[in-house]
């Protein structure tokens, strides 16, 4: 029998939102701009779903803070501002936030994105009310740390075995793990299908649509 859910919490970039390829172009720029040597692609990926500096802690080791402070600047400026690499919401998933999911399903955001951030993209894309309440990279602790999670559960006043995380990085299926909840794997992001296997989740899954069917089956 498959277990059933009440919340679902999304990481955002990844798994709501085709921007893998323009925050590795960000990553990038960033660095060139800063005077340091690019990443590449594959490590820029590797960072993905983390907050900025510490991120950048992993790219830059040997960097002190006032330079990856700087770095998270030129980043921050080429995202809003410069970068033209195309981004937006994967195939269905404004549909199914709209009208394809059960009603008293609850959903939630647990991002590596600054509130900035996360606050522009709602905004742009009309999705504040598809969530009951969303946390941010900058107002807790960095995934993996289970903060996120365990502050949404708190307000959502939901159980642990009553929610389930989705999201593409194993930062994602890592920080479910420590905050005692199920999740649910999309390898259509920034981490491998065989990197998502080794922190466990319920099952992976190839796209958001075959996520939207998934929870829809195991939605109370």
């Amino acid at each position: 029998m498959n277990k059933r859910y009440k919340l679902v919490i999304f990481d955002w970039d990844g798994t709501l939102m085709d921007s893998t390829a323009r925050i590795v172009s960000c990553l990038q720029q960033s660095a060139i701009l800063s005077g340091l040597k690019k990443p590449s692609a594959e490590q820029a990926r590797q960072v993905i779903g983390l907050g900025l500096q510490e991120g950048f802690n992993i790219l830059f080791p040997n960097e002190d803070i006032s330079t990856t402070q700087q770095v998270a600047e030129h980043y921050k400026q080429e995202f809003v501002l410069r970068n033209t690499t195309s981004h937006g919401l994967f195939p269905g998933v404004l549909d199914w936030l709209q009208n394809g999911h059960p009603d008293h399903l609850l959903m939630a955001v647990a991002t590596g994105k600054s509130r900035a951030g996360l606050d522009r993209e709602l905004t742009n894309n009309s999705m504040h009310h598809h969530f009951v309440t969303t946390r941010c990279a900058d107002e807790c602790f960095s995934k993996p740390h289970p903060q996120m999670i365990a502050e949404i559960l708190n307000e959502t006043a939901m159980d642990p075995q009553q929610a389930v995380m989705v999201g593409d990085t194993t930062f994602d299926l890592d920080m479910a793990n420590s905050a005692g909840v199920d999740s649910l794997g999309i390898a259509q992001g920034a981490h491998s299908r065989e990197q998502l296997l080794n922190s466990h989740p319920i099952t992976i899954v190839d796209s958001f649509s075959d996520a939207a069917t998934w929870l829809n089956e195991r939605a109370i």
